[in-house]
């Protein structure tokens, strides 16, 4: 309890204003890294509320639980996507087409921004992949859901 406490008090340190007050002078891509410090402060809450979620083993929480990370997943990716292709990219206007990229690429429709960035291009696989794990889980769980009540 202790540990995980500290933990996120580490990780809620605004360290990109501490380095700037003190005049450090970083790239974009450090100061990306040192910025995303704190969203791992979500991470480790996600863990939390997934652990909860499945602490009785029933298909229903584990169900919730894996909606809940693919949600904040995408949602992150549309940030990473958005802050590492909104200077380079053309067709990117806005942080509601990185969401909306982020949507089409994780249903694995696709969307018509294309990244230009190797970050970019790293959330453009993992997205889809991702989706490919959901949805058949997703069905199999309605599947099962309603021959369930079907029985009944």
């Amino acid at each position: 309890f202790f540990w995980r406490n500290l933990l996120f008090l580490l990780l809620s340190v605004p360290y990109l204003n501490i380095l700037a007050w003190s005049g450090v002078r970083m790239t974009h891509d450090w100061g990306v890294l040192v910025g995303l410090i704190p969203l791992l402060r979500a991470f480790l809450a996600m863990v939390i509320i997934v652990r909860w979620l499945v602490s009785e083993n029933k298909m229903r929480r584990l169900f919730f639980a894996y909606i809940f990370t693919v949600v904040v997943f995408t949602y992150i990716s549309g940030l990473v996507f958005y802050d590492y292709e909104v200077l380079v990219n053309p067709k990117l206007h806005g942080f509601g087409n990185a969401l909306w990229w982020a949507w089409m690429n994780v249903t694995t429709v696709g969307a018509e921004i294309f990244p230009v960035t190797a970050v970019g291009k790293v959330f453009c696989v993992l997205l889809p992949s991702l989706g490919m794990m959901f949805f058949p889980i997703f069905t199999t769980y309605v599947l099962q859901e309603y021959t369930h009540k079907k029985e009944e």
